[in-house]
């Protein structure tokens, strides 16, 4: 990925190969992978934080249990 930062243009390339060789194509990067960059910019050089998550999940347990009885594949972790 290549960063220009006097333009704040974000570009990113994708080599694929073909019958004529390897190929090079350049993609202007999304707004929301740029946010992310951006955001992962900023903290770079800050504190960790944890945190601690509860949920209930008592009736999405039962409907997946349900959903694996009749044959439709899903587990807790690909749920999330």
């Amino acid at each position: 990925m290549k960063k220009n930062k006097m333009t704040n243009e974000c570009r990113f390339n994708l080599l694929y190969e073909t019958e004529d060789g390897i190929t090079m194509k350049q993609y202007k990067t999304p707004v929301n992978r740029k946010l992310s960059m951006y955001g992962f910019d900023v903290i770079e050089h800050s504190h960790n934080m944890y945190a601690v998550l509860e949920f209930d999940i008592t009736n999405l347990r039962n409907q997946l249990r349900m959903k694996r009885k009749e044959g439709v594949g899903g587990s807790l972790f690909s749920f999330f």
